[in-house]
């Protein structure tokens, strides 16, 4: 006698950790999924230069601790990035604890090139108020490199806001209010083991996690709220603007939409009914559809 029971998963719950990561490595996983658009711009020069220099800092051990800051100033070739360290009570020709000297100064082109590097001659109190730095020179191939990580890294936030918006497109449900826990359907599954993958190979640190589940009461309950709520946050936003006595933007009719074919869709694939939310997501339609046709009626009366 056969006393196993089977059980069968039915889509999964995805929670995730972000770290920076290889540019390249994501974009070419985010375009075999198709979502390749949806990763953010590369760094801007000035972005990657500010934190390059940042870098240089701290691996130059120029007192690299929380009074080394990096700034940014205008020039005619562009602009300058500037590693400046605040005073202490060692440095006795500082004027205050709150004179800071240039520590080293990065000249970066137009085009976003590196195109000069100088750095202080002593880190003594001369440098200190008076800024001086010894002559420009090529920039250091060490820190070129650095810059050049930096603009072909995505951080840690952008890959963070790119993972949500994918999950997103694979009709991703929140779990979690305040976001960062959501389930997906069986059917998506696949797509998102396949970003998984990708993510963890191209950024260190970085972790998504897919957990499978099974659809007993609690996990319907579950999805069941966060559909609900979904829809609720919709619904909110029309009614102020008909508390108003404006018409909403046209997107909500898309947003309405969107969230009916949602649950729809959840409800066929769970084979279950989600009756509240259905009822909901009618009635937030119908708000809609009545304030559009409202203001057609005023605009042909006018």
């Amino acid at each position: 006698m056969n006393n196993q029971i089977e059980i069968r998963p039915e889509g999964a719950i995805v929670c995730w950790r972000t770290a920076s990561g290889n540019r390249a490595v994501i974009k070419e996983a985010l375009d075999k999924l198709g979502f390749g658009k949806l990763l953010p711009s590369r760094e801007t020069p000035l972005a990657a230069g500010k934190r390059a220099m940042a870098r240089w800092a701290r691996l130059n051990n120029w007192r690299g601790d929380s009074r080394t800051e990096v700034l940014v100033r205008g020039s005619k070739g562009g602009v300058s990035i500037v590693a400046e360290r605040k005073a202490d009570t060692e440095d006795v020709a500082a004027k205050s604890i709150n004179d800071y000297g240039t520590v080293s100064k990065l000249a970066l082109g137009k085009k976003g090139l590196l195109t000069s590097y100088a750095e202080a001659l002593c880190f003594d109190g001369g440098t200190l108020g008076g800024g001086k730095l010894g002559a420009w020179t090529a920039v250091p191939g060490e820190l070129q490199q650095i810059y050049d990580d930096e603009r072909n890294t995505v951080s840690a936030h952008a890959l963070g806001w790119t993972i949500k918006e994918v999950l997103v497109r694979l009709n991703a449900v929140r779990v979690r209010p305040e976001g960062g826990v959501v389930w997906v359907p069986e059917s998506e599954v696949p797509k998102v083991e396949a970003l998984r993958d990708a993510i963890v190979k191209a950024a260190p640190g970085a972790a998504v996690y897919v957990i499978r589940t099974v659809m007993d009461t609690a996990a319907l309950a579950c999805i069941g709220d966060a559909l609900k709520s979904e829809v609720e946050q919709i619904d909110s936003e029309i009614n102020r603007y008909l508390d108003e006595e404006r018409d909403p933007p046209p997107r909500y009719t898309e947003k309405v939409k969107a969230a009916q074919e949602k649950v729809d869709a959840y409800e066929k694939a769970l084979k279950a009914q989600f009756g509240v939310v259905t009822g909901l997501a009618e009635k937030t339609e119908e708000k809609l559809t009545q304030s559009s046709f409202m203001d057609t009626i005023a605009d042909a009366l006018a």
